[in-house]
């Protein structure tokens, strides 16, 4: 399964939280096929004076981007799976496990940033 976020981050009492386990792929214009394939991606913050698109992604996801493409087909592009293909998730079920504990933490430490000291 091919998971899209919309923000490297998620809202904690309006503060922004990093959630771990995520990045950014940018896939320059020039790269794209009319087929919607693309031959490169930049991954992280690298791109910020270049055209193209960027997602946001499980860290796993751009050492397997022979298997995507962009669906160009809405209104908004979308960075979909090519048919037949699915997007294998190497971590263990303890690093899923110790993943969330770690967003949980974080979590945690934000709302006692946030807390008004007594």
């Amino acid at each position: 399964m091919l998971n899209n976020y919309d923000s490297l981050n998620e809202m904690v009492d309006g503060a922004p939280v990093r959630i771990p386990g995520r990045t950014t792929v940018f896939i320059p214009y020039a790269s794209i096929k009319d087929d919607g394939t693309f031959e490169t991606i930049e991954i992280g913050d690298t791109h910020k004076d270049k055209q193209g698109f960027a997602f946001i992604v499980d860290k796993f996801v751009p050492e397997q981007f022979e298997k995507l493409k962009i669906d160009n087909s809405g209104f908004i592009p979308k960075l979909v799976l090519k048919d037949g293909e699915s997007i294998d998730d190497p971590r263990t079920t303890d690093q899923i496990l110790l993943e969330e504990k770690e967003l949980e933490l974080i979590q945690l430490k934000s709302k006692l940033n946030t807390q008004p000291l007594s």
